[in-house]
């Protein structure tokens, strides 16, 4: 009999609770692409405007985080990134930003940025109480 662990998930879109402040974008993406095409054509325009939306991709597209018992995990476009609960060394709450320190290895260290919704302190109690349960 397959026993069925317990996990709990949340989507955060940071470009929606952003407001009016997101329209800087816009004219950046503008810029890039006018950039990139008088330096160097439509080909430099297209890798131009791919860079600004992979930098900015954890801005523009929803991010879907899962908590389960071994680990946490981040989807979002282009973007899978996880760390199991005895690889994490630190964690950090900062206003609605979660700041997880990783050691893959002695002396080699990653970080996970985790935004959370409206959920705030239900998903840094569930973080608190699994990490304490190693």
């Amino acid at each position: 009999m397959k026993q069925e662990t317990e996990f709990f998930f949340w989507k955060v879109h940071l470009l929606r609770h952003s407001g009016w402040r997101s329209f800087i974008i816009f004219p950046a993406f503008l810029l890039a692409g006018l950039l990139g095409l008088y330096l160097g054509g439509i080909l430099l325009l297209f890798l131009a405007i791919l860079f600004l939306i992979l930098s900015l991709r954890d801005f523009l597209f929803p991010i879907t985080y899962k908590l389960t018992p071994e680990e946490i995990r981040e989807r979002g476009f282009l973007l899978d990134r996880s760390a199991k609960w005895n690889e994490i060394k630190n964690v950090e709450k900062e206003g609605r930003i979660v700041r997880i320190t990783i050691e893959d290895a002695p002396g080699s260290v990653r970080y996970l940025n985790i935004y959370l919704d409206e959920n705030e302190e239900e998903i840094w109690k569930r973080i608190e109480s699994l990490r304490s349960n190693l």
